[in-house]
């Protein structure tokens, strides 16, 4: 259970990787302390089950039960090793044993136990001390010193590797003499399918994350071809999937005014369609964001456009034909805004309002110059101003 919490914790961990790669943003923020938090906190108890859970625990029923039914014998420490983990100040320790029953075939076993430091002296190589053998047919073994008079035990023959070494399955002995065991099977025979679930539990968990975050897993997608993780915002597709996703989120085409730079494409988009009340929207890799109330509210509804006015496909060409008038390489982070031309007949009552023609606005230059373009909304009409 703790291995298929950590994986998740990694999945989490891989979602927002992947979110802060391929939109530059923190949007997916809350899975980076969530997967860091379970991933170090189950590693950290994974660790410490490493070294307890072959710790020899046998319940005191069992011992009685052993020495009822006779199940005694006799153990000679061969070998003590000191692990480095320390519980409670006390030293984990594997021992090496060979274990002689007083009825069956001796064996070699390994033991890992907490000695205190009282009784290292008790478990030095060579000594033989009484046991029992808790549970029938298990390779556990329990020291019972005083519970078995010493002349009866049997005589341990030396230490042999042509005598078989029996270790424990992992897992605490029941009360019943059955042993507990790990809900997922540790078996290194099935290592490659634990390996496989693990994983797939990783991806399913980041897939699950990344879900709210689809559009910007699919921008990433359609632009890994050309060798980047982000969309230019400005491309036509860049333009179409931000307007798309303003569009669906207020249920109307009605702008006010739109700014596409190569990360993100914002716009003023009024609350209901035809309505003075106008909202702020931003699109940025996939990631829309409401900003509230928008800055400048219109005094008309004339100074709204539909998107549907504009030659969006036309933005990217016009500012690539600016920047070779000018002799640029290219447009490099040209910025583009469209809104609708301001009234310039004193005569008008419209005199000052955006209430004119939807004109297309960007500049294009270097460290040193810039130059202002202006177009109208259908494409037509390039000209420096």
């Amino acid at each position: 259970m703790l291995r298929l919490l950590r994986m998740i914790g990694l999945g989490l961990l891989l979602a927002g990787a992947v979110i802060w790669l391929i939109t530059g943003t923190d949007a997916a923020w809350w899975t980076l302390p969530l997967g860091l938090t379970l991933a170090i906190f189950t590693s950290v108890l994974l660790g410490v089950s490493r070294t307890t859970s072959r710790l020899a625990s046998v319940p005191p029923q069992l011992v009685q039960e052993a020495l009822s039914a006779g199940r005694t014998g006799a153990a000679r420490i061969d070998g003590l090793r000191r692990t480095g983990t320390m519980i409670n100040d006390q030293p984990v320790c594997d021992l090496e044993l060979t274990v002689q029953p007083r009825l069956g075939p001796a064996y070699r076993t390994r033991r890992r136990d907490i000695i205190p430091l009282t009784e290292i002296p008790q478990v030095q190589p060579g000594l033989v001390r009484p046991v029992v053998i808790p549970a029938e047919g298990e390779p556990d073994v329990q020291f019972v010193d005083g519970q078995v008079p010493i002349d009866s035990l049997p005589v341990v023959p030396a230490a042999s590797s042509a005598l078989p070494l029996r270790v424990p399955a992992p897992g605490p002995l029941r009360v019943d003499g059955t042993r507990q065991r790990p809900i997922v099977s540790i078996d290194p025979r099935t290592r490659p399918l634990r390996v496989l679930v693990f994983t797939l539990v990783m991806l399913l968990t980041a897939g699950l994350a990344l879900l709210p975050y689809r559009e910007s897993v699919e921008q990433t997608l359609a632009v890994l071809p050309e060798g980047t993780v982000r969309m230019d915002a400005r491309s036509p597709e860049g333009i179409s999937r931000g307007l798309a996703q303003i569009q669906r989120e207020v249920g109307h085409e009605g702008l006010l005014e739109v700014t596409v730079s190569p990360d993100f494409l914002s716009a003023d988009v009024p609350v209901r369609a035809g309505e003075l009340a106008t909202d702020a929207w931003t699109s940025r890799h996939g990631i829309l964001e409401s900003e509230g109330p928008a800055t400048v509210q219109p005094d008309s509804p004339g100074e709204q456009f539909s998107a549907s006015e504009i030659a969006w496909e036309a933005l990217w060409p016009a500012a690539e034909q600016a920047a070779a008038e000018q002799g640029l390489e290219g447009p490099g982070d040209t910025i583009f805004t469209i809104r609708r031309a301001t009234g310039h007949d004193m005569d008008s009552e419209d005199f000052g309002l955006p209430v004119g023609p939807v004109e297309i606005i960007f500049s294009v230059g270097d460290e040193y110059t810039s130059t202002t373009y202006t177009m109208r909304g259908d494409g037509s009409g390039l000209s420096a101003i």
